[in-house]
């Protein structure tokens, strides 16, 4: 029994991680973040029966790594998930992007290959509240966000024609975990 549910807290905790990691932005991405976090809890938890285990035989604790995973797992899962869990009950807050710089580069699979197997996009953005963060976009192709609608192409449209005397780029961004929920033009 305790192995079939270790089995079925990591397939959720597989799910959600590649859930949380199939889309960019919004509320969506967020829950799935912070549903990862609850599954890495569950997993850590797996491990306490080890613990006096692993407290009479110290020489196997430190060979054999018991309870290292489940104390990491724990560790991580609780400094992502309090975060995670905090931005969901308040919800985003509207920023106003100070400046935007965007930066495209090719992805090679290969050092070998000359032709770019996709493309990361950086954008490195200044809310008005002077805090920074870059934010990775990775696209198949070059021109993809030129072409993207949705919050991508106003982060795109957003960023590229950011002057001071034009229009704003406004996010509403989950100010713990820098995701963001929506992007306007204003």
């Amino acid at each position: 029994m305790f192995a079939g549910l270790a089995v079925v807290i990591a397939a959720l905790f597989s799910t959600s991680i590649t859930m949380a990691q199939a889309t960019d932005f919004g509320t969506g991405k967020l829950q799935w973040q912070f549903a990862a976090c609850l599954f890495g809890l569950a997993a850590a938890g797996l491990c306490i029966p080890f613990v006096p285990a692993a407290v009479r035989y110290m020489r196997m604790l430190f060979t054999e790594g018991i309870c290292f995973v489940g104390l990491a797992a724990a560790v991580i899962a609780i400094s992502n998930a309090v975060p995670a869990a905090r931005d969901l009950n308040e919800g985003p807050q509207a920023r106003t992007v100070t400046s935007c710089y965007f930066h495209q580069s090719p992805v090679k699979s290969s050092p070998t290959n000359t032709i770019p197997s996709s493309y990361k996009n950086e954008f490195d953005i200044t809310l008005d509240d002077k805090s920074k963060f870059v934010l990775v976009i990775k696209t198949e192709e070059q021109d993809d966000l030129q072409l993207a609608s949705g919050i991508r192409g106003t982060l795109y449209n957003g960023c590229l024609s950011h002057h001071p005397s034009s229009k704003k780029l406004v996010l509403d961004l989950y100010p713990r975990t820098q995701m963001i929920a929506d992007a306007r033009i204003v």
